[in-house]
């Protein structure tokens, strides 16, 4: 008698379609987004080149003689001395120079651009009834803390008597 085989478990039916369609599907979705990529590519590049012909191309600067460059370096120094004027705390210099009620003392100029102004270099005109008001002036000056080197150029007492002023003139430097 001859053995036989007996098996009772329905063995599957070697089908690979679905498979093979499952690789197809893939294969398709892979190639529509290398497509899409490849088009939006392109795109930019046609937008690199328009926006590279609207754009100016860059001018190369002007070579300047040494006298020009000179010239240039003094103008630039003027207007830094300018810009530093502007930026001086002018109320707080006002409030500097004021002088007390003790002490006597009309203001009549506040001179910013005095020699070497850029350095904060300032003479104030003032006029007193004595000289002993005018250095009592002097010394408050020179006791604020934002002036320095605080000294008396000048004094003159045009009038005689009773109505006789004295006019001064005191220069200082600022320390902002």
């Amino acid at each position: 008698m001859r053995a036989s085989h007996l098996n009772f478990i329905a063995q599957a039916k070697p089908s690979g379609l679905w498979r093979w369609l499952l690789c197809l599907a893939g294969l398709l979705a892979l190639g529509l987004w290398w497509r899409q990529a490849w088009q939006q590519q392109q795109i930019n590049q046609a937008l690199q080149q328009q926006l590279a012909t609207i754009q100016p191309a860059p001018k190369p600067m002007p070579q300047r003689s040494a006298s020009e460059q000179r010239e240039l370096q003094a103008q630039a120094k003027i207007i830094s001395a300018a810009v530093r004027q502007l930026n001086l705390p002018l109320a707080e210099l006002l409030r500097t120079v004021q002088a007390p009620k003790d002490i006597r003392v009309s203001l009549l100029g506040l001179d910013l651009n005095a020699k070497g102004g850029s350095q904060g270099l300032i003479k104030i005109q003032a006029e007193t009834h004595s000289t002993a008001e005018m250095m009592n002036y002097v010394a408050f000056l020179d006791e604020q803390r934002w002036l320095q080197s605080v000294y008396l150029v000048k004094h003159e007492m045009p009038g005689v008597g009773n109505d006789a002023v004295v006019r001064f003139v005191v220069e200082a430097q600022w320390r902002p």
